[in-house]
C-alpha cells in the first residue's frame, strides 16, 4: 500500500472525505483549478536547480497546457504563465549571489519508505531540493508560493507536518539532513510607484514595493537616483520581503515522534478501511470538499449512483502518491 502526505491530511481533515477516495476509489473529473501560479512556478525552479534551459521548458509545459483548451481557458493559462516568468526572473535576481553557496543534490526527486508497524505500507514523496552548503551541511528545500505576508510564517513552520515527514522518511533511508529550508515566495507582484503630475515619483512609504522595483520604476522615467536615495534606504529596511527563506532542525527525538504518529495514522486506517466512516463536516466543506454532494446524498439517504457516474471516476488503485502544490 502506497501512502502519500495527501492521503494522510485527507484521512486527518475527514474520514469520510478519505473513504470516498482511498476506498472508493472516486476521482472528481474536474479539477477546480486546473493550473496555478504556484504549480507553474515549481515547475520553473525545478527545472532550474536541475539546470535546465528554463525558458524551453516553460514554452514545453505551457504547450502542453493548452492542447485542446477552449481559447478563454488558454488566456488564463497565458497570464499565469507571464506571472510566474516574472516571478521567476526576480527570484533569480534575488538569489543569484546567495544560490552560489548551494550544490544541488537532488532536484525533484521521488522517494518511498516503508512505514514501521503497518501491513506493507509504504510512505511515497516527492522533494523539491535537496542542496549542500559550502560548509558541509545537507538541506531539504520546500518552495512555498503564497500570496500572504512573508513575516507571519515563521512560527507556524515549525509544525509544517509535510516537512516532518519528509524528513522522517529521509533519515529512515540512511540520509543525513540537518533540516529543512522553507523557501518562502510571495506572489503578489511588487507594487511600481505612480507617477506624479509634477514628472516625479511617487514617494508614499506605505507602498507595497522592494527597492528594485522602486529603482528600476527610476531608470525608466529618467529621473535622478540620487533624489530617491530616502525612499530606497526606506524600503531596504522596513519594505515587506517578496522572498524569505527559514530554515528550521529537527532533532532525532522529534523525527521519531513524527514516525510513531505515521504509524498510528496508517494502522488505524488499514484498520478501518471497510468500516463507514464519520463526516467531519465544517464550513470550509463548501470550499475545500469535492464530495461535498455525495455526502449530503448519503445523509440524506438518496441513490448516489447516477451522481457519481456524472462527477466523478472510478479508480480502484491507490494512484494518488504525489505532493500536493502551494
Amino acid at each position: 500500500m502506497k501512502i502519500s502526505y495527501t492521503q494522510l491530511r485527507m484521512w486527518k481533515r475527514c474520514k469520510r472525505k478519505w473513504w470516498y477516495r482511498y476506498v472508493n476509489g472516486l476521482i472528481p473529473k474536474q479539477r477546480r483549478t486546473p493550473i496555478t501560479l504556484g504549480i507553474y512556478g515549481h515547475m520553473l525552479l525545478e527545472n532550474h536547480y536541475m539546470g535546465n534551459d528554463v525558458k524551453l521548458s516553460s514554452n514545453h509545459y505551457y504547450q502542453q497546457l493548452i492542447r485542446d483548451q477552449p481559447e478563454d481557458m488558454a488566456a488564463s493559462f497565458a497570464e499565469i504563465r507571464e506571472q510566474a516568468e516574472n516571478l521567476y526572473k526576480r527570484y533569480v535576481r534575488h538569489y543569484k549571489t546567495h544560490d552560489q553557496n548551494w550544490e544541488v543534490v537532488v532536484a525533484e526527486r521521488e522517494y518511498e519508505v516503508p512505514i514501521p508497524g503497518t501491513a506493507d505500507a509504504h510512505l511515497r514523496f516527492t522533494v523539491d531540493l535537496i542542496v549542500q552548503t559550502l560548509e558541509g551541511e545537507v538541506w531539504l528545500v520546500d518552495h512555498k508560493f503564497t500570496r500572504q505576508d512573508l513575516e507571519s510564517w515563521g512560527d507556524w513552520l515549525v509544525l509544517d507536518e509535510q516537512a516532518n515527514l519528509y524528513l522522517w522518511g529521509l533519515k529512515e533511508l540512511g540520509h543525513n539532513v540537518n533540516g529543512v529550508i522553507f523557501n518562502l515566495i510571495r506572489t503578489k507582484e511588487p507594487t511600481i510607484p505612480k507617477l506624479l503630475k509634477s514628472g516625479q515619483l511617487s514617494k508614499a512609504k506605505s507602498i507595497d514595493t522592494d527597492p528594485d522595483t522602486y529603482l528600476q520604476a527610476i531608470l525608466d522615467n529618467r529621473l535622478n537616483v540620487r533624489d530617491y536615495i530616502d525612499v530606497l534606504e526606506h524600503l531596504e529596511t522596513t519594505s515587506k520581503p517578496f522572498f524569505k527563506r527559514y530554515k528550521a532542525y529537527r532533532t532525532a527525538d522529534q523525527l521519531e515522534m513524527v514516525g510513531k504518529e505515521i504509524s498510528s495514522m496508517v494502522t488505524d486506517f488499514q484498520a478501518n478501511r471497510d468500516s463507514y466512516p464519520v463526516r467531519h463536516a465544517t464550513h470550509d466543506c463548501r470550499w475545500d470538499c469535492p464530495y461535498l454532494g455525495l455526502c449530503i446524498m448519503d445523509s440524506k439517504q438518496i441513490d448516489p449512483e447516477y451522481y457519481i457516474s456524472v462527477e466523478f471516476e472510478r479508480n480502484g488503485k491507490n494512484l494518488d502518491c504525489k505532493r500536493g502544490r502551494t
